[in-house]
């Protein structure tokens, strides 16, 4: 198989503007660039393994609720 799977990212992106209002303002808490949850969001990248437990950490996503936030295709 070829090709990237794009994960859909609608909900992680919810609950942070529910929680931070805006992706600048998460990014800044975070310290993960804006534009790395941009290109994220449009399918460029995926988060890191770091990155997600920074962001379950600040998101208080439980780790049960990790697949629904970050594997959704």
């Amino acid at each position: 198989m070829t090709g990237r799977i794009k994960f859909n990212y609608a909900k992680l992106r919810g609950r942070i503007v529910e929680k931070y209002r805006t992706i600048t303002e998460f990014s800044k808490a975070s310290g993960i660039r804006a534009e790395q949850f941009t290109d994220a969001f449009k399918g460029g990248r995926t988060f890191t393994q770091s990155e997600i437990k920074t962001i379950c950490v600040l998101l208080e996503i439980p780790d049960a609720e990790i697949a629904t936030y970050f594997f959704e295709t």
